[in-house]
């Protein structure tokens, strides 16, 4: 090894169950355990064909939209932006309080 030359790790195991493997797949993966725990990781693809469930009942799936309120992030005492000449050393003196969020001062330090 040189240092500064990158190595790349060595490839890692793939495994393709057949549809009789996929359908255990606890029993697939305590078979193929040996193999992967060498490597410490592995790929598994299903089989070509297979599509999986979906996992959320459309009909009976119901969310409330939540209202975010653009004019609560903004500062109603003052401008929020800020400039790096504000917060920079050179431009601001040690412990300079700025207006922050909601009215709460942040000390430039």
């Amino acid at each position: 090894l040189y240092p500064g030359k990158f190595v790349p790790p060595p490839e890692c195991p793939v495994f393709e169950p057949s549809w009789e493997d996929f359908s255990d797949p606890l029993g697939f993966i305590s078979k193929i355990r040996p193999i992967a725990e060498k490597s410490g990781i592995c790929k598994i693809r299903p089989p070509k064909d297979w599509q999986p469930p979906f996992a959320c009942d459309v009909k009976n799936f119901r969310f409330t939209p939540r209202v975010q309120r653009l004019n609560e992030l903004e500062c109603s005492k003052g401008n929020y932006s800020l400039s790096f000449s504000t917060l920079s050393p050179s431009g601001s003196t040690p412990n300079t309080a700025v207006s922050g969020l909601g009215g709460c001062d942040i000390q430039a330090i």
